[in-house]
């Protein structure tokens, strides 16, 4: 992923809130489709933002779609994202909440929390790694990034294959 794609991907991020920046049928996930749970007060700020996207689309407390045949669904809490993956009624559940980074797979379901694209985990008040998860619905396959910044104070970031 080249430097321009970061950048475009954390726009989408800090101009969005919490986002799923959806291309091409694979899903970048640097957090979580935004919706009315602990961010209620922020929810018209992330819809405004959202509306500058054609790819972007804000749902509500609980997703479901299908994109290649693939069954997906999305919850923004990890208790509810890990008990719909371990229902077995979907081919992937992307979930988030807890900003821990999570690719495990529960019989035929890919449960995915892509961590915090942040890099910072209030829950315990500690710098995290900053990453992020695409899923591509052909292949089915996974790849995890960590997002650096530049230690020269250039505000420029790298981008690493996650877990290094």
């Amino acid at each position: 992923m080249d430097r321009r794609s970061v950048d475009r991907l954390l726009a989408h991020r800090r101009g969005a809130g919490e986002t799923w920046v959806c291309r091409r049928r694979a899903c970048i996930s640097p957090g979580q489709s935004p919706r009315a749970r602990n961010n209620h007060g922020d929810l018209a700020r992330i819809t405004n933002g959202a509306n500058r996207f054609p790819n972007f689309r804000v749902e509500g407390e609980f997703s479901e779609t299908e994109w290649d045949g693939k069954k997906i669904a999305a919850n923004h809490y990890d208790n509810i994202g890990l008990s719909l993956a371990r229902s077995g009624n979907y081919d992937l559940v992307c979930f988030g909440h807890n900003h821990r980074y999570q690719v495990e797979k529960f019989g035929k379901t890919l449960a995915i929390n892509p961590g915090t694209l942040m890099g910072y985990n209030p829950l315990v008040r500690k710098e995290v790694p900053a990453t992020f998860v695409i899923y591509d619905t052909q292949d089915e396959s996974v790849a995890s990034f960590q997002v650096q910044a530049s230690t020269d104070g250039s505000n420029s970031r790298a981008v690493f294959p996650y877990p290094s």
